[in-house]
């Protein structure tokens, strides 16, 4: 499933040294994931031309809902 993936993505981010990140990603990652369920389905249910919008949609927000310690994003999206 592709937001299984996004998960693996960010932890491989992380690396295998930064324990507070994977932390982070491990304690957040399933309760950003329900909050941006609604944008999952939108994905799911996108016709082939709304298809990448739709994800990156869902991506973007998913890794701006993983924070640190103070509230900011951890992650962000190149742009």
């Amino acid at each position: 499933m592709a937001t299984v993936s996004v998960k693996y993505t960010l932890l491989d981010i992380c690396g295998t040294e930064d324990e507070m990140c994977i932390s982070i990603v491990e304690k957040q990652f399933e309760p950003c994931q329900k909050k941006y369920r609604n944008e999952w389905e939108k994905y799911m249910n996108a016709s082939l031309f709304n298809d990448e919008e739709s994800l990156d949609d869902y991506i973007n927000k998913m890794i701006s809902c993983i924070v640190d310690e103070d509230g900011n994003p951890y992650f962000y999206m190149p742009s």
